[in-house]
């Protein structure tokens, strides 16, 4: 989000879930009414503050600060949960594909090791 440390306390951001967070933040920015700020701290627009994106009740979220009505951010919520599954689910495959061949790879060392001392 490229927001600094005082205001990530001010804004009370640890009180509200990942989730929470990650919602309101993905549809301002895929709004367009939030640009993460490039190294320098710079944007191209004036992003809201993080107290007015958190601290306010989702009917002021959404009319004052996203200017969306709340059946598109419902919709955006459960868009956004099913692209959450899916990457929670292929980081699961991924894994699950690595150490299968980890394992394969131990497996062909040992019986290369057992060869070996049997040639012996």
């Amino acid at each position: 989000m490229g927001v600094k440390q005082a205001e990530m306390v001010k804004s009370k951001l640890f009180r509200f879930t990942l989730n929470e967070v990650r919602s309101r933040h993905c549809f301002l920015e895929r709004r367009g009414l939030y640009q993460t700020p490039d190294k320098k701290g710079q944007t191209l627009i004036v992003n809201p503050k993080l107290n007015s994106i958190l601290t306010v009740d989702q009917d002021t979220f959404l009319a004052q600060v996203a200017k969306a009505s709340a059946e598109e951010y419902d919709v955006f919520q459960r868009l956004m949960a099913r692209e959450w599954q899916a990457e929670e689910h292929q980081e699961n495959f991924e894994a699950v594909s690595d150490d299968d061949e980890e394992e394969k790879d131990e497996e062909n060392e040992g019986k290369k090791a057992y060869m070996r001392r049997k040639k012996k």
